[in-house]
C-alpha cells in the first residue's frame, strides 16, 4: 500500500512538471498468462489438450491448422513435421513416467504377492477353526469323564500335563511294541521315533494284481502318523512225524512286507465298476500298488483315516513353513539393523 500511494505519488508530481504527457497514465496492457495445460510443438502451435480429447475430430482439427486459402504441399509437410513431432514427444513422456513410477510398480506388485499369500494363510487356519465347535460338542458330551481328573488338573495343571504327555509317549511305546511283536520284521521297518504312533489298521484287505485285478495275497494293513506298513498274511510250516515240513499247514501269521513314508505316497479312492469293488491305489513314484476290502465300511474307515492324517502333516508343514519364515524375517532384520 505505501509502495502505490509513493508510485501515484511521483507520477502526479511528474505530470503536474510536465514531464509525463497524460496519456502516459493509460493502463498497461495485460501481461499474458501462459497456459499450462496447453502445450504446444513446433510453429504450427499443435494444442496436446485436443488430440487427448475423448471426442476427437481429426478433420477439422486439421482444417483448423491449415492456411484459409486452401493447403498447399509445404503446409501439408509442416503439419506432419508437426504431428510426427507431438508423437515422438508422447512417447518420450509415456517412457520418463514408466521409467519414474517403476520401482512403485515394483514395491506394488509384492505387496499384492505378500498379501495374495497371507490371505492363504488365513484361509487354510480359518477351515482348521471350524472343527473347533464339533470339537467342544464332543468334550460337552463327555464332561463327566473330564470330571475324574479334574480335581487333580486343577490342584497342580502343570503335573497333570506332563502325566498326560508322559501317559501318551507310554501308549505310543507300547502299540509300537504290541506291532513289532505281532509283525515279523515291523521292527526293522518302523524303529522307535519320538511321537511315532498307530492311527489304524485292517485286516480286511487284499492286494491286487495292478494290471489284471486278479488277487495277489491277503494284506494287513497298518497305517501310522508317518508311515504306512503293508504286512502280508504267511502260514507257518508244520513237521510231519518223518522229519519233513509241510509248507501252509500251520497258523496264519503276520510278515512286514515293506514300508512307506506318508510324504511320498499318493492315496487315491478307485471307484467302483465291474468286478473292481471297494478298492483304494496307493502310488509310491512310478510303483502303483492296489488293495481291495471285503467290506465299504471298511475302506470308508480307511480313507477317513488316511485323511486325517494328511491333514494333520499338512498343518504340521505349514507350521513349519511360517515359523522358518519367520525366522529369515527376523535374520534380515537383524542384518539390516547390523548394517
Amino acid at each position: 500500500m505505501l509502495l502505490s500511494k509513493r508510485q501515484s505519488i511521483s507520477y502526479q508530481s511528474a505530470e503536474a512538471a510536465g514531464v509525463l504527457p497524460p496519456s502516459s497514465r493509460q493502463a498497461a496492457p495485460p501481461m499474458p498468462v501462459p497456459s499450462s495445460s496447453k502445450r504446444t510443438i513446433g510453429p504450427g502451435g499443435l494444442l496436446m489438450d485436443e488430440l487427448a480429447q475423448d471426442h476427437f475430430d481429426g478433420e477439422r482439427y486439421v482444417k483448423g491448422l491449415l492456411p484459409p486459402g486452401g493447403a498447399n504441399l509445404d503446409a501439408l509437410r509442416k503439419l506432419r513435421a508437426d504431428l510426427r513431432g507431438a508423437l515422438e514427444m508422447t512417447n518420450a513422456d509415456l517412457q520418463i513416467s514408466v521409467l519414474k513410477n517403476y520401482s512403485e510398480f515394483v514395491t506394488i506388485s509384492r505387496e499384492i504377492a505378500t498379501l495374495e499369500a497371507e490371505m492363504t494363510d488365513l484361509k487354510v487356519v480359518l477351515e482348521e477353526w471350524k472343527g473347533v465347535p464339533a470339537s467342544l460338542e464332543l468334550s460337552t458330551d463327555h464332561s463327566s469323564d473330564l470330571d475324574l481328573g479334574l480335581g487333580a488338573s486343577l490342584s497342580n495343571p502343570r503335573r497333570a500335563q506332563r502325566n498326560s504327555v508322559a501317559d501318551l509317549a507310554a501308549l505310543h511305546r507300547t502299540q509300537l511294541e504290541s506291532l513289532w511283536e505281532n509283525v515279523e520284521g515291523a521292527q526293522r521297518f518302523l524303529p522307535p521315533v519320538p511321537g511315532r504312533h498307530l492311527i489304524a489298521e485292517s485286516a480286511s484287505f487284499v492286494e491286487l494284481n495292478a494290471a489284471t485285478y486278479t488277487p495277489r495275497q491277503g494284506v494287513h494293513l497298518f497305517l501310522l502318523n508317518d508311515a504306512l506298513l503293508v504286512a502280508v498274511k504267511k502260514r507257518s510250516q508244520v513237521a510231519t512225524p518223518g522229519g519233513s515240513s509241510t509248507p501252509g499247514g500251520g497258523k496264519t501269521r503276520l510278515v512286514a512286507d515293506r514300508c512307506h513314508a506318508l510324504s511320498e505316497i499318493v492315496v487315491v479312492d478307485l471307484k467302483d465298476g465291474g468286478e473292481l469293488t471297494n478298492a483304494i491305489k496307493v502310488k509310491r513314484g512310478k510303483s502303483t500298488a492296489i488293495f481291495r476290502s471285503e467290506r465299504p465300511e471298511d475302506k470308508r474307515a480307511l480313507l477317513s483315516a488316511f485323511k486325517k492324517v494328511a491333514e494333520e502333516l499338512m498343518a504340521k508343514r505349514r507350521k513349519q513353513s511360517i515359523w522358518e519364515a519367520e525366522t529369515r524375517k527376523d535374520v534380515r532384520r537383524s542384518l539390516a539393523c547390523q548394517g
